[in-house]
C-alpha cells in the first residue's frame, strides 16, 4: 500500500470514528424515547387498573399516595365512582362515565404504542447502522495494521 493510500485510510479511519461518536448520541436519544414511551403506556395501564379498582372498590375510604414513590399520603373517602376525571390535553380536564374514560384511555394507549413500534423501529435502523460502521471501521484499522506489518 502506498504512502497515499494509507494517508486515504487513516482519514476514513478517523472520519468513520467520528460519525460512529455522532451517531452513538442519536443512538442515546433514539432509547431514551424508546424508555419514554414504555414509561408512559406503564403509567396509562396504571391508571385504567386503578380506575378499574375504583369501580369494583366496596370501600369508602382509601390512603392516596401524593407522589408516584409513596414519599407522602392522605386519607381520603372516596364515594362509589360513576365517572373519572380525564386529562383530554393543554391541562384541561373532564368528568366522564367510567366506560367514557376507559374509551379514552384505550385510544392513548393505542397510539403510544404506535409511537412505541416506531420509535423501535427507528433505533433498530440506527443501531444496525452502528452496526454496519462499526464492521467498516474494523476492516479499515486491519488493512492499517496490515499495511504497517508489510512495511516493517
Amino acid at each position: 500500500m502506498s504512502s497515499a493510500e494509507r494517508e486515504r485510510l487513516q482519514q476514513a479511519v478517523s472520519q468513520l470514528a467520528s460519525q460512529i461518536e455522532e451517531l452513538k448520541k442519536y443512538i442515546e436519544i433514539a432509547q431514551n424515547r424508546v424508555l419514554a414511551i414504555q414509561n408512559e403506556i406503564n403509567e396509562l395501564r396504571m391508571c385504567m387498573e386503578a380506575i378499574n379498582s375504583l369501580e369494583r372498590a366496596s370501600f369508602s375510604e382509601a390512603i392516596i399516595a401524593l407522589d408516584r414513590r409513596g414519599y407522602a399520603f392522605v386519607k381520603a373517602t372516596i364515594p362509589h365512582q360513576k365517572s373519572v376525571l380525564v386529562t383530554i390535553g393543554n391541562d384541561y380536564v373532564v368528568a366522564l362515565p367510567i366506560e367514557k374514560a376507559r374509551s379514552i384511555l384505550s385510544a392513548r394507549e393505542r397510539d403510544l404504542i404506535s409511537m412505541l413500534r416506531d420509535a423501535e423501529a427507528d433505533l433498530k435502523k440506527l443501531l444496525d447502522l452502528y452496526n454496519q460502521m462499526s464492521r467498516k471501521l474494523r476492516e479499515y484499522i486491519a488493512a492499517l495494521a496490515q499495511s504497517e506489518s508489510q512495511q516493517k
